[in-house]
């Protein structure tokens, strides 16, 4: 092999093991299509969810519910792995289509697509689950990681300050005890600074002791509705995450795929990924999907293309030095 050929063959392995992000798309396909994505079981008080809905498990339905009203007509609606029990109440499903596996009782579609027979999914909700778990870890990874803007917090009194780096992805890390007594405060609230800016992005990482409860009570709804998108809560180690009525409107995304969510707070602006879900009260769930940009993060399947890669360097420059004596 020449030395400009093993100069390119290293160049072509270096980009391609360099060039392996992580992002919402890639977690399984249709993630940007769903508002609520539940491992197990659900028990929902009526809502309005403005993207799709996916249960593992049992939907059980204590009021009327809407999904899918910002899809178009056949994009997947509704997903119920197990057994659906409406008690009575109307399902709306604005011309989106359903897989319902079982039901108990009478069931009232409204203005349904097509109850499909079949499961329409490209993967299991178990696969599904594993990857978000991995991108649960790749989030808990982002606050050790020098490439990533660290965000800072204070508290004064009843209002913690967020303060970010603006126009980059930053993480921050919520685990302690002083910050997460702070977010069972009825009367919290908290502000973030910099998100007003172009390309501002917030992972805020919140772990727990295992099988603890996490009681979330302060408000987030500084945030507008148009930076909710750019705002992930990724919470591991809890059992269950308790939202209590004060939260009020949630801004942001609430990534918890190994945690039961109760929500008692008002409507949500983003997504949310948990192991089960119980809401009492008709909320709304708004079409706002998460948008995390990760830093190019290579897999391990491609430490042996860096390596080969500069190997190949090394070679062209060994023979080219040869050439010139």
């Amino acid at each position: 092999m020449t030395p400009l050929s093993s100069r390119r063959l290293g160049l072509a392995c270096l980009l391609f093991a360099t060039a392996v992000t992580s992002s919402w798309a890639q977690i399984f396909p249709g993630a940007d299509r769903l508002s609520l994505v539940i491992k197990n079981d659900a028990t929902i008080n009526g809502a309005h969810i403005a993207l799709g809905g996916l249960f593992g498990g049992d939907l059980n339905l204590t009021g009327n519910i809407e999904f899918g009203n910002r899809l178009g007509a056949g994009e997947l609606g509704l997903y119920v792995g197990d057994t659906l029990t409406a008690n009575g109440n109307q399902v709306a499903l604005f011309n989106t289509d359903a897989y319902v596996a079982a039901t108990a009782g009478s069931v009232t579609f409204q203005n349904p697509g097509l109850m499909l027979s079949s499961d329409p999914l490209p993967m299991s909700v178990t696969e599904i689950f594993n990857a978000l778990e991995n991108e649960s870890a790749n989030f808990a990874s982002l606050s050790s990681n020098a490439a990533v803007a660290q965000a800072s917090y204070s508290i004064n009194g009843n209002q913690m300050t967020i303060s970010t780096h603006a126009g980059q992805l930053n993480a921050l890390n919520l685990s302690d005890a002083t910050a997460q007594a702070f977010l069972a405060n009825q009367n919290g609230n908290i502000i973030v600074n910099g998100l007003s800016t172009a390309g501002t992005q917030l992972v805020i990482n919140t772990n727990g002791a295992a099988g603890s409860t996490l009681n979330f009570n302060t408000k987030t709804n500084s945030v507008s509705q148009s930076q909710a998108s750019n705002v992930v809560w990724n919470f591991s180690g809890f059992s269950t995450l308790a939202f209590g009525s004060s939260a009020d409107t949630f801004r942001g995304t609430i990534f918890a795929p190994e945690s039961a969510v109760e929500w008692r707070g008002n409507d949500i602006d983003g997504q949310v990924f948990a192991s089960s879900y119980s809401s009492s009260q008709s909320r709304e769930v708004h079409d706002v999907v998460y948008h995390i940009e990760f830093p190019p993060i290579p897999e391990p399947s491609t430490f042996g293309l860096a390596a080969l890669g500069m190997l190949g360097f090394a070679a062209a420059t060994r023979r080219r030095r040869v050439v010139a004596i």
